[in-house]
């Protein structure tokens, strides 16, 4: 039953769902959607699953975007292996002992100032 709402819940969130809204000073995103990676990290001789969905709002005004993501991680492995998002780092000695653990993963905050083209007689 768990497995099965588990899989549900990848299945909705990975329609990456994205809605933007226009303020009167500037422009809101909001954008979530999932990644999903298995596999036997650093010769474990038990698979490690990753489950990450983040979950982003960002606000632009003029030449500034400021950007929040805040996502929900679940591994199942041997324990031995951390991180997610693009694989993970093995760390210490496995344990052949498959568990699973979930939670809010790392919060990126990110501002960002564009700036206007430069002449190309600079150049």
């Amino acid at each position: 039953m768990n497995k099965v709402l588990f899989l549900s819940f990848a299945a909705a969130a990975s329609l990456a769902v994205s809605h933007t809204s226009i303020a009167e000073e500037g422009q809101w995103k909001y954008s979530t959607g999932v990644d999903y990676s298995t596999g036997d990290y650093g010769g474990d001789p038990v698979d490690t699953d990753i489950v990450y969905v983040p979950f982003t709002t960002a606000y632009s005004s003029g030449l500034w975007e400021f950007k929040a993501t805040i996502p929900w991680v679940q591994i199942k492995g041997a324990g031995t292996v951390i991180g997610a998002g693009g694989g993970g780092v093995v760390v210490g000695d496995p344990d052949l002992v498959a568990t699973t653990e979930s939670g809010v993963g790392d919060i990126w905050l990110s501002a960002t100032y564009s700036v206007e083209s430069i002449p190309s007689e600079l150049f």
